[in-house]
């Protein structure tokens, strides 16, 4: 399928969809402007080995455009750290490896329409360049660089205390190699100060499952949040990555739900 294909059809989505947002609308899509950054790290693990580590920073602003749309810019950078292993390993189904670091950086720029009352519906566009900092090169370049542009279209419907939210994604490779992933989560909202997730995604046929939970304590005044994921990935070897997160929120000073709802 080309990305002109993939375009007409999210376009169709929400032409079909966008009058329903307008006509329940009775906020604006973003009530303020507002920022976010963030730090996260974790670990990969198969078979008790751990195999990767990472840190991510990144950076995300939201604000209103009109009263039914929003929009998003975000940019990160990235750090991972392939371990080595030895020939004995049982999880080495292709022989050893040795160890490599790769950086990762990338923006993204978000478009979507928001009714309080029904949900959210939105596209975006990003990219991301992956440097192999070591004697190593991607298949799909033969070389040690990649660079990944990625198309997104993204849903939630709004329930009392609970956001089922649809992602779909269609990133093209160098060489014009292209990947397609979907992800379907259900978020729960115990308090107004937290929130439960689980996902399930697909990435060509690799079945990614998560277990989310953030905290946004009331008395910090609302500008700091703690997020813990878990996260289990079925290949050629299974997979558990576990990553801690911390995210500062400034220009608003709500609890968790309402910035989930009203504000990014």
């Amino acid at each position: 399928m080309t990305i002109n294909k993939i375009g007409k059809q999210v376009s169709l989505v929400l032409v079909l969809l966008l009058p329903a947002f307008t006509v329940t609308a009775g906020m604006p899509a973003v009530t303020a402007p507002n920022y976010q950054i963030q730090g996260d790290s974790g670990d990969t693990y198969s078979s008790g080995d751990r195999l990767t580590y990472y840190y991510m920073l990144g950076a995300t602003a939201t604000f209103p455009l009109g009263n039914y749309f929003g929009a998003s810019i975000s940019g990160h950078y990235g750090n991972n750290t392939l371990l080595p292993t030895s020939a004995t390993n049982t999880l080495t189904a292709t022989g050893p490896w040795g160890s490599c670091t790769y950086h990762s950086e990338g923006t993204e720029a978000g478009l979507f329409a928001r009714s309080a009352d029904l949900g959210r519906i939105g596209i975006g566009y990003g990219g991301n360049n992956l440097d192999a900092h070591c004697d190593a090169s991607f298949l799909v370049t033969d070389s040690n660089t990649l660079t990944t542009r990625t198309y997104r279209a993204n849903a939630e419907y709004y329930l009392a205390r609970t956001t089922i939210a649809a992602d779909w994604t269609h990133s093209t490779l160098q060489n014009d190699v292209v990947q397609k992933s979907d992800t379907l989560t259900a978020s729960w909202y115990p308090t107004d100060a937290a929130r439960l997730s689980f996902a399930a995604s697909g990435l060509d046929l690799k079945n990614t499952y998560s277990l989310a939970a953030e905290y946004q304590p009331e008395f910090l005044d609302n500008v700091l949040g703690l997020a813990l994921s878990i996260t289990t990935q079925h290949e050629a070897i299974s997979t558990q990555t576990i990553s801690l997160g911390l995210r500062y929120y400034f220009g608003t000073n709500v609890d968790l739900f309402t910035r989930d709802r009203h504000y990014r």
